[in-house]
């Protein structure tokens, strides 16, 4: 373990010769940095709140709901790790939020929201891109709300800054 220092271990909770749990327990004891997503087909309450309490970043049952649902977990944690880092972010605080978890459904399933989500993202990018920010058209708005958006807000915001940066993609009217 000595030459072995991730920031980020994805584990199993059954596995043939140790369970996630003490795995995780075993690499804290030398780094008690790392942050860890347990993933299993064998969920439990039991288990779960076992594995947060010991401190897991994230418990994902399997088969995955959503394919992206792990790359999320990972954004969410790498994320965490930069603002701590940087001491934009107590990490403390990090694990009293991580209390009682906040389940978004997809945008698919909010196909009401995305003209308000995708002009708060416009704005946002218009700014970052340091152009003057507009509100989209009303029907460019409301067209984005036809799609499934598999990639969820994500790809939302990719498809606008595309939009804005290159005046070509799917986003029409910006």
């Amino acid at each position: 373990m000595d030459l072995f220092a991730p920031n980020l271990v994805i584990t199993d909770l059954k596995m043939p010769k140790i369970d996630g749990i003490r795995l995780m327990d075993e690499i804290r004891t030398n780094n008690s940095d790392v942050d860890f997503i347990m993933i299993t087909a064998f969920e439990t309450v039991d288990t779960a709140v076992e594995a947060m309490r010991k401190g897991a970043a994230d418990y994902i049952p399997k088969p995955l709901r959503e394919p992206e649902q792990l790359r999320i977990a990972v954004s969410r944690i790498y994320e965490k790790q930069r603002l701590v880092a940087e001491n934009k972010f107590r990490e403390d605080l990090y694990y009293r939020l991580n209390v009682f978890p906040v389940a978004i459904p997809p945008l698919r399933e909010r196909k009401g929201a995305i003209p308000g989500i995708a002009n708060y993202l416009a704005r946002t990018i218009f700014v970052r891109l340091g152009k003057e920010v507009k509100e989209l058209p009303d029907d460019t708005a409301r067209s984005l709300a036809h799609y499934p958006w598999p990639g969820n807000v994500r790809e939302l915001e990719n498809v606008i800054e595309k939009r804005l940066i290159t005046g070509k993609g799917p986003a029409s009217g910006l």
